[in-house]
């Protein structure tokens, strides 16, 4: 990992990451080649190259930037991220190295989590830490991000079969339990980010299973990323 001209190196990719939007425990784990690290591990193990990808919880962009080069069709890659901070970088780091992802601000939500909130979802996308947790409102020169499913995604782009790579802070539990019986099911391979710390040990066991009972076999393990792939 390496810096010049303000931007950190991860291997081949160039990733912008200012102090002043990206935390500092984050800016850490990118200098120690840490961020990222295990779901870019599980996502070598699994990925199918010929098929597109959608990478839920895109961030500022480290893994959608790193495997955009390696799919056969570099424009069927979907990149979604809720926070609009984050949202700027990614967008800032795909022109950075020469992606041809979609970016979409977007938050992946269900009709059993909307009711009741207050529609750009500001307290969920405060876990991230790009923005402070305070704020309970969107500044007003900030757009909302949409709300949509996985499956609104790929109908949207007549997508039958495709690699998902999540990380979204927790939602992979909604995300699990809605889909598990839709999207799920025409995944060729699906790489997660775990958060034992969020919902526990127990839940995050479960959340596999749920995948393994569409088809998907665990291939790969590392950290708390996991990569399941269907043969």
């Amino acid at each position: 990992m390496s810096g010049s001209a303000g931007l950190l190196a991860v291997g081949d990719t160039r990733i912008a990451a200012p102090e002043s939007v990206v935390p500092a425990n984050t800016r850490r784990r990118l200098l120690e080649g840490a961020y990222e690290r295990d779901e870019l591990q599980c996502a070598g193990e699994v990925l199918d190259a010929t098929l597109p990808l959608v990478d839920l919880g895109a961030g500022i962009g480290v893994v959608s930037c790193s495997l955009n080069g390696r799919l056969h069709d570099p424009e069927q890659h979907l990149a979604v991220e809720m926070n609009p901070h984050a949202f700027s970088l990614l967008e800032r780091n795909r022109g950075l190295n020469g992606c041809e992802f979609t970016s979409l601000h977007a938050r992946v939500a269900y009709p059993s989590s909307r009711a009741g909130e207050a529609g750009h979802g500001a307290s969920a996308a405060a876990r991230n830490g790009y923005w402070d947790p305070t704020d309970s409102v969107l500044p007003p020169e900030v757009e909302a991000p949409a709300v949509i499913t996985l499956s609104e995604m790929l109908a949207q782009r007549g997508w039958d079969e495709f690699n998902l790579v999540v990380d979204i802070q927790g939602g992979e539990v909604e995300l699990f339990a809605e889909e598990r019986d839709a999207a799920f099911r025409s995944a060729r391979s699906i790489v997660v980010d775990l958060h034992p710390h969020i919902y526990g040990a127990a839940m995050a066991a479960r959340l596999v299973d749920r995948a393994r009972q569409t088809g998907l076999h665990l291939r790969a393990v590392a950290g708390s990323a996991v990569a399941l792939r269907r043969d």
